[in-house]
């Protein structure tokens, strides 16, 4: 099943209140993934100061980490409502981000055309929506189009090659409190037979901290993620006409790097 951007931006409005709940440290996954993104663009000649783009923001997970490293960020993402929480979430870190709503699939179209000439441009844990070569070529399209020559193309995306085999059917539980309710977040993962693509269905439950004996509150989303290896990225991104991939690994979503021509 391949589902559209007002689906997606649906799943995205609706888990902008709790996204920070998936993570047992959200605030620390920013600095940890600002940094990590950070060392994989120094390691290109993209180095603090420079030009980025996030295309994919979320609620300024890896935007306001980079920004916090010193590089001069622009963000967009194609849900409103994260939009407005990575605007709010930047204040508390002490950054500015240039944001705006837009597609990663029609940047031309739906970014402000002043928005062009970026030293990178990025994507984090977000090609999984996409779900043929088709539309995956067309992203690396779009991305390359923001930078100039010479710039560099990042993503990150999940490990699909350690998990192809056993297939997990869920995620670890993260345990938060945030102002007195206590939180617990995971994914369960329902796989197609062919093990391309799976149904994930974020679940979070809630309860009063002040009540332990109390009934959870539950609430649930769920969408289709598409398990691409890094020969389908290399392959959509030399398509795009990018060059030089490079790979490094850091925990369970690999950097990959390219060079725009």
């Amino acid at each position: 099943m391949v589902e559209g951007p007002e689906a997606i931006a649906k799943f995205y409005d609706e888990w902008a209140v709790d996204y920070d709940a998936a993570h047992s440290d959200w605030r620390a996954t920013v600095v940890a993934h600002g940094t990590l993104l950070a060392e994989a663009l120094a390691g290109r000649g993209i180095v603090p100061r420079a030009r980025v783009l996030d295309c994919t923001c979320g609620i300024g997970t890896q935007a306001i980490g980079l920004a916090l490293q010193g590089y001069v960020v622009s963000a967009s993402d194609l849900s409103a409502r994260e939009i407005d929480r990575a605007r709010a979430e930047s204040a508390t870190f002490g950054v500015e981000l240039d944001l705006t709503v837009a597609d990663l699939l029609h940047l031309d179209s739906t970014l402000p055309a002043s928005w062009r000439g970026f030293d990178a441009v990025i994507s984090a844990n977000s090609l999984t929506h996409l779900g043929d070569d088709d539309t995956l070529f067309a992203a690396f399209t779009q991305m390359a189009g923001r930078c100039r020559p010479g710039g560099v193309v990042a993503v990150t995306n999940r490990d699909y090659e350690a998990v192809a085999d056993r297939r997990p059917s869920s995620t670890p539980v993260q345990q938060t409190a945030l102002d007195g309710i206590r939180r617990a977040s995971f994914q369960l993962w329902d796989w197609a037979v062919d093990g391309h693509s799976y149904r994930m269905e974020d679940v979070l439950l809630s309860r009063s901290e002040e009540d332990p004996d109390g009934v959870w509150t539950v609430r649930s989303r769920a969408t289709t993620l598409h398990a691409w290896r890094p020969a389908d990225i290399d392959r959509a991104a030399f398509a795009a006409g990018l060059g030089d991939a490079e790979w490094t690994q850091h925990g369970h979503q690999p950097i990959a790097t390219f060079i725009v021509p």
